[in-house]
């Protein structure tokens, strides 16, 4: 795996809870990009790494991380109850990664995934078991040319539709067959294929667990050990929490 972890250019996606940094190049742009290789960017330079971090992305393809500057972080399953329309837990189906283009900047390019889940367990009435739903994700497969390389790259052009993974805050997007713990609402902040309704998950990615071995656990990005928790649990205890909470909220 190639990674491209470059210098910050400013991206406003208006009403996300978030500031978001897309990495481009630092150093002079005549150079092979595919034999750039260099350690994540610190944010948390005096953060202790004692969380799960992210599952290994994408082998053999460039990797290009944009990561964010939070304004609020979700740090328990109370919170994100509070915030969310919907708790559910779910098996990923298909993925299907898009280009998204922002209305106010059209010729910036910003890698998304749209998924498709399948609902086991629902914990309000927005949404039933069985039910399969649409949730799209910050990050995902794109190619070189989408994300302007020619501009800033000598590149031959056979290589300009060499795919290229994004990780948002360095965590790879849900994969078919993933069995997860989603909290997210239905917005139009970005818009998706066909203008399908969709969900976005609450925080970007804070509001998404995945389950392994009885145990419901959400990916920390690295340096941010300190700000955000994996919230690690077994199934039991998180959904007596998510259950109580829900009663209180629809109170």
């Amino acid at each position: 795996m190639k990674k491209l972890i470059l210098a910050c250019l400013l991206v406003a996606l208006s009403g996300a809870g978030y500031t978001l940094y897309t990495h481009q190049p630092e150093a002079a742009p005549k150079q092979d990009l595919t034999a750039t290789e260099s350690p994540a960017l610190e944010k948390t330079p005096d953060a202790t790494p004692q969380q799960p971090t992210a599952t290994t992305p994408t082998p053999d393809i460039t990797t290009v991380v944009q990561e964010a500057d939070f304004i609020k972080y979700y740090n328990s399953f109370e919170e994100l109850v509070d915030t969310s329309e919907i708790a559910v837990e779910g098996k990923a189906l298909e993925t299907e990664p898009y280009d998204f283009h922002p209305s106010d900047s059209p010729t910036r390019t910003v890698a998304m995934t749209k998924v498709k889940v399948q609902v086991k367990k629902s914990f309000n009435d927005l949404v039933k078991k069985g039910d399969v739903i649409t949730v799209v994700e910050m990050g995902g497969i794109t190619t070189k040319k989408a994300l302007g390389f020619d501009q800033k790259f000598d590149l031959p052009p056979d290589q300009l539709n060499e795919k290229v993974q994004v990780l948002f805050d360095g965590l790879p997007v849900m994969a078919p067959n993933d069995e997860v713990l989603l909290f997210a609402s239905a917005t139009k902040m970005v818009t998706c294929p066909n203008n399908e309704p969709y969900y976005s998950i609450t925080g970007v990615h804070q509001g998404k667990f995945k389950l392994k071995n009885d145990t419901f656990s959400r990916d920390v990005p690295k340096n941010q050990e300190s700000a955000f928790k994996s919230l690690q649990s077994k199934t039991a205890d998180a959904e007596t929490k998510i259950q109580e909470r829900m009663k209180t909220k629809l109170k």
